[in-house]
């Protein structure tokens, strides 16, 4: 039973930079926030302590942002309403059965993926934009800007969620483009297809694998 496959596409030279960059991210989102929830369940006692607290919440923070990259402001160039920026990729989301007005599907599909309403949802978001923006990218102090404790740590596991929904609609999204080069497509990619009930199984894989005496 074939679990994963690696595939090449071709695709324009705008499409080429968006989708690579958003399937990096994701990549690098989902691989960062199973790396959390592995040190989170390591006992530090063998480790070190500060080593994984330290390394728990490095791991921690690189969720959020890669998460902020893609859910976050709408001014991010990689924010997943990017897959509908472009006319080729709006025939894409059409080949998929994603109908009109897209932007809006898309944010119903995702929802309905990781199990929020939208109240819950957007009171989601702005905890986690509040976290990387006062307390990560930059770390406000002033008790004229922030009440002491107001800060929260949003729950990774939605992160994790987001994650996943994404990078399948990614590429679901690759697989409707030509895996031939031609005039307009002609910025290779190379992906990996994953089967649905893998995915997690295929990841926690790449786990580390500690040896301790």
């Amino acid at each position: 039973m074939i679990r994963s496959q690696d595939k090449i596409v071709y695709l324009s030279h705008t499409e080429y930079r968006l989708l690579s960059q958003m399937y990096d991210l994701c990549k690098e989102g989902i691989y960062y926030s199973h790396y959390n929830k592995f040190f989170e369940n390591v006992d530090e006692r063998k480790i070190g302590y500060n080593w994984t607290i330290y390394t728990c919440n490095a791991y921690y923070d690189l969720t959020v942002i890669k998460w902020c990259n893609l859910f976050g402001s709408y001014k991010e160039p990689t924010h997943y309403r990017m897959l509908s920026s472009t006319e080729d990729l709006k025939e894409s989301l059409t080949k998929l059965k994603v109908t009109k007005p897209f932007r809006s599907k898309l944010k119903i599909s995702l929802l309905s993926n990781i199990k929020l309403d939208i109240n819950k949802y957007d009171i989601y978001h702005r905890k986690a934009l509040k976290y990387r923006n006062k307390n990560l990218i930059h770390r406000e102090n002033s008790p004229l800007k922030i009440k002491n404790h107001e800060i929260s740590y949003p729950n990774i596991d939605v992160m994790m969620k987001s994650f996943k929904w994404l990078y399948f609609f990614i590429v679901d999204i690759l697989e409707t483009f030509p895996n031939e080069m031609n005039a307009k497509n002609c910025y290779k990619f190379q992906y990996k297809w994953i089967k649905h009930e893998k995915f997690d199984e295929i990841v926690n894989e790449d786990m580390p694998n500690f040896f301790i005496k």
